[in-house]
């Protein structure tokens, strides 16, 4: 029987290991990196949506010049005549031609340019202008308000999706950005909105940002499981050649979510085909291999999309054996209290941590938070062999990790 005295430190170590390795702030989507706050979002959050026309080009103005309810200072601003506002009508925002005697106003932008702008009047008084022709000014208009509740999200999303890779290049972004923030549940409850033809088409076009690829992986999974015949299995096709092809470089953004991808279109033959791929060998690419671990991740999060949190675990125990990925896999293996792991973890002890100053400590913490007895006899051993060894793995185990070390 485990004294209780000993629960807190344990779960105060394996805490300390979840918060080391996972404590960077996280997308809804984890494939999809950072994204622009989305224009719907903006727009519920400002007193007045607008459209104007420049006035002159931007350029910087010394705070002292400019009313601090209208700009704060360091940033550029531009002038802007004000030719309609925003209303709303039981139809929907509609505009509303602007007075002809309305003030100009100054508007912080990013860069400067000519023509028409959508405005946004945020509460704090300043005013926020992004250039804008009559495509995006409708589609400001009519993009869907920002769910107030969770279930409503998937129902939203559904005109988002819609407009993926709209020809107009802010709408497409816009539609991405919304995707990229939606929790997965939406994601999946949207699934059925996505042409299977046109997604496929994206995972492997050269021409699509290759970021928003992560994103287009998880879709084409939905879809491959989701539905029946020709378009899941052109779904599954098209996975299945971009996560095959080879790439100039393993740098390529996105690899992570075309793998969680077909974790959630083919579940546990899924590994069969990363197995294929060298993904588990020594001799494989350390970059696939780690996006290969983040898409473990979204699975051990998403068992009932993609695997069963047991084979996660096999899979990551894998990993193991990877010098570069071993540290994360032990890190990850105590988030998952695989306990089972125990020995295989051990033998990191020797084998890479005289050479991985990042190894022993991860081992500490993992057998510091392991409840079993053979955890305990195992470090007590250690410290016999190793006492300051031990003491200085633990501490550091406690510790942040170095910037660039995951």
């Amino acid at each position: 029987m485990r004294h209780p005295v000993h629960r807190p430190a344990r779960w105060l170590v394996l805490l300390s290991l979840v918060w080391n390795s996972f404590s960077g702030p996280a997308a809804a989507c984890p494939f999809c990196g950072p994204v622009a706050e989305p224009l719907a979002y903006r727009r519920a959050r400002a007193t007045t949506v607008a459209v104007g026309e420049t006035l002159k080009p931007a350029e910087p103005i010394p705070a002292e010049q400019i009313p601090t309810e209208q700009a704060p200072a360091g940033q550029r601003h531009q002038a802007f005549q004000l030719l309609a506002t925003a209303v709303s009508r039981p139809t929907g925002l509609r505009l509303q031609p602007a007075a002809a005697d309305t003030a100009a106003i100054v508007a912080t932008v990013t860069a400067t340019f000519t023509g028409t702008a959508v405005l946004f009047h945020e509460q704090a008084g300043s005013w926020q202008a992004f250039p804008a022709d009559e495509l995006l000014i409708d589609y400001c208009l009519a993009a869907p308000s920002p769910p107030r509740e969770r279930a409503a999200g998937a129902e939203r999303l559904r005109w988002f999706v819609r407009r993926l890779e709209h020809p107009n290049a802010t709408i497409a972004a816009d539609a991405y950005a919304e995707c990229a923030i939606a929790p997965f549940d939406a994601v999946r409850g949207a699934a059925e909105a996505f042409d299977a033809g046109r997604l496929a088409g994206w995972l492997t076009d050269a021409a699509i940002d290759p970021q928003r690829c992560g994103f287009y992986g998880l879709a084409a999974g939905l879809v491959a499981r989701q539905r029946q015949g020709h378009g899941a299995e052109v779904c599954r096709r098209a996975l299945l050649a971009a996560v095959s092809t080879r790439h100039v470089s393993d740098f390529r953004a996105g690899t992570d979510g075309l793998f969680a991808g077909l974790l959630i279109a083919d579940g546990r033959a899924a590994l069969a085909t990363f197995e294929s791929l060298g993904l588990f060998a020594t001799s494989g690419s350390p970059v696939a291999q780690r996006q290969l671990l983040r898409a473990l991740r979204f699975a051990w999060e998403e068992p009932a999309d993609t695997l069963p949190r047991d084979q996660v675990v096999r899979a990551t125990s894998r990993l193991l054996t990877l010098p570069h990925l071993a540290r994360e896999a032990v890190i990850d293996l105590a988030r998952y209290q695989a306990w089972d792991a125990c020995r295989d973890v051990v033998r990191l002890w020797d084998e890479l941590g005289p050479t991985d100053p990042l190894i022993r400590p991860a081992v500490a913490g993992y057998l510091l938070a392991c409840p079993r007895p053979e955890a305990a006899r195992t470090l007590a051993d250690l410290r016999v062999q190793d006492p300051d060894g031990v003491a200085k793995a633990i501490a550091a185990s406690r510790l942040p990790l170095p910037a660039g070390a995951e």
